[in-house]
């Protein structure tokens, strides 16, 4: 018997996704303008218009897990967390008119190999970047200015790994790595999960 093959879905438009979420009886004629939360998660989402500007009451922005592969120039007066995992995005950009407000970044399972685009985001505190390509620490020294970050995801980045095989990543001990990003983001103090107290208390009692 044949293999079934998979029916592809439709790639759309974030305008499309919109006009989809507003149709949908179960969301009782609202406008997603109006909404703070706005989830449009598992949508094919692959472009993403001008549209998404008019989403100007959006606090939390989820469109995490769609085919995404720019960010464009976001102009969300009132954005504070932007959730674009699991899409296919190589580049931060985008980002200069929210990072007056925006405080969350969660942004893993992409292809992203800089962090340059965050350079202005001096308000964010979260920063989840795991599964991406960055492979230097050095990377990371765009992030000393933004002295309120505190919680760091870069679990499965090339430079926490032993090698650069990512289809068998093998981590760092976190007595190396720890000291690296504590000296290049002083104001962390969750890195993967882990308090940076505990970390860098382990390390010390190995040295």
């Amino acid at each position: 018997m044949a293999d079934k093959k998979e029916i592809p879905i439709p790639k759309i438009t974030i305008s499309k996704a919109i006009q989809v979420w507003e149709a949908d009886p179960k969301n009782e004629g609202k406008k997603l303008s109006d909404e703070e939360d706005v989830d449009l998660i598992f949508r094919a989402i692959e472009n993403l218009d001008t549209s998404i500007n008019t989403l100007v009451n959006c606090k939390k922005l989820s469109l995490s897990s769609n085919l995404i592969n720019r960010i464009p120039e976001l102009n969300l007066p009132k954005l504070v967390i932007l959730s674009l995992g699991r899409n296919k995005i190589k580049k931060i950009s985008g980002l200069s008119f929210v990072s007056a407000t925006l405080q969350q970044l969660w942004i893993s399972y992409n292809e992203i190999t800089s962090l340059e685009g965050l350079r202005e985001c001096t308000k964010l505190q979260v920063l989840y970047i795991g599964n991406n390509l960055i492979s230097s620490y050095n990377e990371l020294n765009v992030l000393t200015p933004l002295t309120e970050l505190s919680d760091v995801v870069f679990k499965n980045n090339p430079f926490m790994l032993e090698s650069d095989n990512l289809l068998k990543p093998m981590e760092k001990d976190y007595k190396e790595t720890a000291p690296e990003i504590k000296k290049r983001i002083p104001s962390l103090k969750l890195l993967d999960g882990e308090y940076m107290t505990e970390l860098m208390k382990s390390d010390e009692a190995q040295a």
